[in-house]
């Protein structure tokens, strides 16, 4: 399960290789969110340090983007069909029109839907992105604060909101909260 960090990385390729990887490991892919914050780090992209809200804002953005980009594939767009020489159904493929605060994304995916439908999202507890995450990796001294950070995600999780890319209400999408900071 590879750590790609939302500084460093740019949402639609993010979004590509991991839906690759899931195809590629026939729907066992997993991301865990990284944020590389050091100069040296961001040095790599040319980016500059940012402040911590900018940090989860962008950090929440970041994951909202491959989270919409996964859904812009219904689940049978890929229909196959040999006699008629169509391998897709372009009524099923969806575009996104994504605008975070430092970046923007257009259009839909280039993969096909990954085969988990999307794919597992792993955030360490410091990101504050736990509506976002499948998995919360909660780090704490002593099992009382284990324990209280872990009832603090799981109510994070019971608040979750219709995502705003959703195509269909009938098609199960992973929810977004209103205020990604």
């Amino acid at each position: 399960m590879p750590t790609l960090h939302v500084t460093t990385t740019q949402p639609f390729h993010l979004a590509t290789q991991l839906a690759s990887l899931d195809h590629a490991s026939h729907g066992r892919a997993g991301w865990v969110v990284g944020a590389a914050a050091g100069e040296d780090d961001l040095a790599t992209v040319g980016g500059a340090a940012l402040a911590a809200a900018a940090l989860l804002r962008e950090t929440a953005d970041v994951i909202d983007t491959p989270l919409a980009l996964w859904d812009s594939w219904e689940d049978d767009a890929v229909i196959k069909d040999a006699a008629t020489g169509r391998f897709l159904d372009s009524q099923r493929v969806h575009h996104i029109d994504f605008e975070g605060a430092s970046f923007t994304v257009k259009g839909p995916l280039i993969t096909p839907r990954p085969p988990q439908g999307q794919v597992v999202v792993l955030t360490p507890d410091m990101l504050d992105a736990d509506t976002r995450a499948d998995v919360v990796l909660v780090e704490r001294p002593g099992l009382a604060a284990v324990a209280a950070r872990a009832a603090t995600a799981r109510e994070a999780a019971r608040r979750w909101s219709s995502p705003r890319w959703r195509w269909s209400s009938t098609r199960k999408t992973r929810p977004q909260t209103g205020s990604p900071t």
